[in-house]
């Protein structure tokens, strides 16, 4: 087995309090939703050494060691996703991955930040239509209290970014209802989290 340099053991060691909290912070495996004690969802259980939670760099490589403290290139898996699906680079390229991080914690979903990242002079090596392209089949969509709560703010600022065209939202409401009934899809709340990211 081949040793870890001094390097990389420090660098493990400077990101352990980030990725030790970001686990504690997300709780379960952010593809199969599997619980640390092992329980799946629909009452289905894993073994327990599988479900032990980790911190998966999506970036390979000689960016993964750049990558180990930076919420927009982890994604948290269990121990079964981590050795075993997500291996397989065919069926789970970067951009599927990035996919995942997106639906999953879309406030932390930066591909412009991951392509600087991992490829400075490709950045645009991964374009934002091959992200999508993975959420497509998986579309989500939000009322304003699920986006105020994502966001971190009230429904009325919620109701400004979609009255101004900011935020594009379906209106969903029955036959004969006054009100509308706003819904969000997850790809454009993406879209608009990185139209609004501020840069360094």
């Amino acid at each position: 087995m081949k040793q870890k340099s001094d390097t990389r053991r420090k660098r493990e060691s400077e990101a352990k309090p980030f990725r030790d909290k970001l686990v504690a912070d997300v709780g379960k495996c952010e593809n199969c939703g599997c619980l640390p004690n092992g329980r799946l969802p629909g009452g289905k259980h894993r073994m327990s050494h599988m479900a032990k939670l980790a911190v998966h760099e999506i970036a390979s490589g000689v960016y993964r060691q750049k990558a180990l403290d930076k919420p927009y290139a982890v994604l948290v898996l269990c121990w079964y996703c981590n050795s075993g699906p997500f291996q397989d680079r065919a069926e789970w390229p970067e951009s599927r991955q990035l996919a995942l991080l997106a639906r999953r914690r879309p406030n932390n979903f930066d591909l412009a930040a991951y392509l600087e990242l991992t490829s400075p002079r490709a950045i645009r090596r991964i374009e934002i239509a091959e992200v999508l392209q993975w959420m497509e089949d998986a579309e989500e969509y939000f009322t304003k209290s699920d986006v105020a709560a994502k966001m971190q703010v009230d429904r009325r600022s919620v109701q400004n970014w979609i009255d101004s065209g900011l935020l594009p939202a379906i209106d969903c409401r029955t036959v004969g209802a006054t009100k509308p009934l706003y819904r969000v899809a997850r790809s454009e709340l993406i879209k608009f989290i990185a139209s609004r990211r501020v840069s360094e």
